[in-house]
């Protein structure tokens, strides 16, 4: 675009590209000769190489003043890699882990930065490098008491892969996440009341033998002898 005095508005021009999209505009400042206009491609778009250029204007001596770039190649590829992200499920307060299944379809150099979006508040996990070979990236995820419990969906990762000095951002992926409250600690049972000793009852008097006729007789006899001895 040229060096610019006062500022400019610069968009890029690319014909029927279905597809792909962008800002509408970008803002030049002034005394800036770059910037920087962010583009993606969604899974509809065709796979070739675009001719796209930018044209731009600025105000000068109260007229609009327009400027072309020259005509450049933009290629649309296939996605890189491809993840496939298990469903987590944790308790408030806890941690777990998240599990992404990596495809690797186009060989890139370096590492990738990879990193989940989509968490609610007070949920975290640290950015992992993704390397070409690797087959698996497990995210260590932290919650807090206060993390918000529920089924929260809508969580996938950004990976920035650099090619040519420039990124290459994919979004990939998709889950949910279950946050779950901590279940009530169990109440301990009530103690048991110490064990009294039980006193034992009094043994019952036996009871007297019952005589016959003939041993009644006899006693009675011998009573009687005994009394008239004395």
């Amino acid at each position: 675009m040229g060096n610019t005095r006062r500022g400019a508005t610069a968009g890029i021009i690319a014909g029927p590209l279905s597809g792909v999209g962008g800002v509408p505009a970008v803002d030049i400042p002034k005394g800036q000769n770059e910037v920087l206009f962010p583009l993606n491609a969604n899974g509809g778009a065709e796979v070739k190489k675009w001719k796209i250029f930018a044209l731009g204007s600025a105000n000068v001596n109260g007229g609009a003043a327009w400027a072309s770039s020259q005509m450049a190649n933009l290629e649309i590829t296939p996605p890189y890699i491809q993840f496939n992200i298990q469903r987590a499920a944790v308790e408030q307060g806890q941690k777990t882990d998240l599990v992404c299944g990596v495809t690797v379809n186009h060989p890139f150099d370096g590492a990738a930065k990879v990193q989940v979006l989509g968490f609610p508040p007070k949920v975290t996990s640290p950015e992992m490098e993704l390397k070409k070979d690797m087959k698996e990236l497990v995210f260590k995820v932290s919650t807090e008491k206060a993390s918000p419990a529920g089924t929260h969906r809508n969580i996938f990762c950004q990976a920035i892969i650099m090619e040519h000095g420039e990124p290459i951002v994919h979004y990939v992926g998709g889950t949910e996440l279950r946050i779950d409250q901590p279940l009530p600690a169990p109440t301990k049972p009530a103690a048991a009341p110490a064990a009294v000793a039980k006193k034992e009852a009094p043994k019952a008097a036996a009871a007297p033998k019952r005589l016959t006729r003939l041993e009644a007789l006899r006693l009675e006899a011998k009573e009687k002898a005994q009394t008239v001895a004395k």
